[in-house]
């Protein structure tokens, strides 16, 4: 029997699209964030240009305000495309699926060195990877990688999957932790990785919850954010934000401008 997704009607697409709108308004507010004012001439504007069931795409006069609207949405739980230059003005968020009645995929754990002999683990699934690295420093990443949209993500060119791969490697602690199962050993042989049973239970989890219950079902995807957004729904498709009063003390400027989620080297 064939099946027919089941997508939100007029209303609820609406609503979706003011909330994307509000949050992305908020994320670049002079009053909030005066240091934007350093990359603009004048008033931010944001303008809606195209709005469906699947997918918003906000266009704003500043690419610095792009790239901090991208990285506020996807700290709430969004999905986008990033823009690993960032070089674009327009940002693209895209709808999730959810599936809390998903049945368990088959997964393989395996390991394997990459260009600098450094261990790393992959939990291979038939929608994504989970991928940890077994390095020193800021070599240890946790990252998820997904052949859909799911919380948080960002669309890239992969180094192992190609282009068009949704990742994450940004976690709260209780899903970072999965680092603490895996402990450098000394053996005759020199320094190794030892990998607790532990660790494979944490990357199946990681797994479950942002691959295979994300993956497009029967459900409707929906634009899904954490935090509500502090800046109330304007009333128009195109939002000016107003800049904040002259004074003639000097106040350092806190510019709150964070490079996109996938904008970092050594992914893989």
């Amino acid at each position: 029997m064939a099946m027919q997704l089941a997508f939100p009607d007029e209303e609820e697409a609406s609503s979706d699209a003011d909330a994307i709108y509000a949050a992305a308004c908020a994320a670049v507010d002079l009053t909030t964030h005066p240091g934007f004012a350093d990359f603009t001439a004048g008033p931010i504007a944001i303008t809606m240009d195209h709005s469906e069931a699947e997918r918003i795409v906000l266009t704003t006069d500043n690419r610095w305000a792009a790239s901090a609207i991208r990285a506020a949405l996807r700290r709430s739980g969004a999905a986008v495309d990033a823009d690993h230059g960032n070089e674009t003005i327009t940002v693209t968020v895209w709808a999730v699926s959810e599936n809390r009645d998903t049945p368990e995929a088959e997964t393989l754990l395996t390991e394997e060195r990459d260009e600098y002999r450094r261990t790393v683990l992959l939990l291979d699934g038939p929608d994504g990877t989970v991928e940890q690295q077994c390095g020193a420093g800021g070599h240890n990443d946790l990252i998820v990688h997904a052949q859909h949209p799911f919380p948080s993500s960002a669309r890239i060119d992969c180094p192992r999957h190609g282009d068009g791969c949704w990742i994450r490697s940004d976690w709260p602690w209780s899903q970072r932790t999965v680092r603490s199962c895996v402990k450098i050993v000394v053996t005759d042989a020199g320094y190794t990785w030892q990998v607790d049973a532990e660790a494979e239970v944490r990357m199946r989890d990681i797994c479950t919850l942002h691959v295979l219950r994300t993956r497009p079902s029967g459900s409707a995807p929906a634009f899904r954010l954490a935090a509500a957004p502090a800046a109330q729904v304007p009333s128009q498709t195109t939002a000016t934000c107003v800049s904040s009063p002259q004074t003639s003390v000097s106040i350092p400027r806190q510019v709150d401008v964070i490079r996109d989620l996938a904008d970092f080297e050594g992914a893989a």
